[in-house]
């Protein structure tokens, strides 16, 4: 498991390695090494061209039973090579992205609402300075209704 470091909560997504990316690389390079294009493969597993496409550029795994089988029984893949969707090693996996996403998300908003506290700083600042003008110019008009009235 990667050390996240940087920003000041410790976490850094590019540190984090895609499973997606690397299931969509493994996919690409054992059907080159076959020597097979896109729509051979497709065609002997069962599927087509832009499916495959998606399956090496967004590492997406097929869900359906089959069409997994044919691609490790085609590629020469093993299940630890090519797991499948429900595998517990690929749902950690995606946990411990998502967590690290989560993490991302919260350390930003820390982080603006520290932004936030320093932007409104100065304006409370100000805002004590004009409340303690108000209550001057309040004691001067009581001063002076009092005048006006005693007078």
């Amino acid at each position: 498991m990667p050390q996240f470091t940087g920003r000041h909560t410790g976490f850094k997504m590019s540190q984090v390695t895609s499973r997606d990316d690397e299931i969509g690389r493994i996919l690409r390079e054992a059907r080159e090494r076959k020597g097979l294009g896109k729509g051979e493969l497709a065609r002997r597993v069962g599927s087509n061209r832009k499916t495959i496409t998606n399956w090496e550029e967004k590492g997406q795994v097929p869900t359906h039973a089959r069409l997994l089988q044919g691609l490790r029984r085609e590629l020469d893949l093993t299940a630890e090579e090519l797991p499948g969707p429900n595998s517990r090693q690929l749902q950690l996996e995606a946990a411990t992205v998502q967590l690290v996403q989560t993490g991302n998300a919260l350390a930003d908003a820390a982080q603006a609402l520290v932004d936030l506290r320093d932007d409104i700083k100065p304006l409370l600042e100000e805002q004590r300075s004009l409340v303690g003008e108000m209550r001057k110019l309040v004691n001067q008009l009581r001063r002076l209704a009092t005048a006006r009235t005693s007078g």
